[in-house]
C-alpha cells in the first residue's frame, strides 16, 4: 500500500492539495507526519476508508450537487453545544467559513489549528492540543 511503501510522497500530495503550504511548510509537515506514530497511523487508515473511491463515488457525486444548492445556513440557529475546530492553513474548506461559523452560533467555541490544513486534527504539529481541546469540549457536554 502507498502509505506503507511512500508516505512521504503521500504526505507531500496531501499537503499540497489541502493546505495553502509554502515548500518549506509543505516539507515541515511531511517532516513532523514521519516522525510521529499517531500520524502515520492515521494516514494508514485514511487511504484504506478512500480507496477504492469506485463505491464512494456516487455520494460524492451527490454531496457534490446538494452542496452548489446551498447558499446560506442559519448558523443564529443552532442552539447545541458548538465546537470549531479549523485548520488556518485549509485549502478545501477556506478558514472564514470557521471564523463565519464561531461568530453565528451563539455561544460556539472555537479551535484554530495555526498552519492546519484540512486534516491538521490528524496531521498537524498542534493535533495533539486540538484533540485534546475536542476531548475536553465532548466531556463537558456529553449527555449524563
Amino acid at each position: 500500500m502507498i502509505a506503507q511503501k511512500k508516505p512521504a510522497w503521500l504526505l507531500q500530495q496531501i499537503f499540497q492539495g489541502t493546505a495553502y503550504y509554502t515548500k518549506q511548510q509543505v516539507q515541515a509537515h511531511v517532516d513532523f507526519a514521519l516522525g510521529s506514530p499517531q500520524a502515520l497511523a492515521f494516514l494508514q487508515a485514511f487511504v484504506e476508508a478512500m480507496y477504492p473511491y469506485k463505491p464512494r463515488q456516487a455520494g460524492t457525486d451527490n454531496d457534490t450537487v446538494l452542496l452548489r444548492q446551498l447558499t446560506h445556513f442559519s448558523l443564529e440557529q443552532v442552539r447545541c453545544p458548538t465546537l470549531i475546530v479549523h485548520g488556518t492553513h485549509d485549502a478545501d474548506v477556506m478558514f472564514h467559513h470557521g471564523v463565519y461559523a464561531h461568530e453565528c452560533i451563539p455561544g460556539a467555541e472555537r479551535v484554530w489549528i495555526e498552519e492546519g490544513s484540512h486534516l491538521g486534527f490528524w496531521l498537524s504539529p498542534h493535533a495533539a492540543q486540538a484533540q485534546d481541546a475536542a476531548r475536553k469540549f465532548l466531556g463537558r457536554h456529553r449527555s449524563r
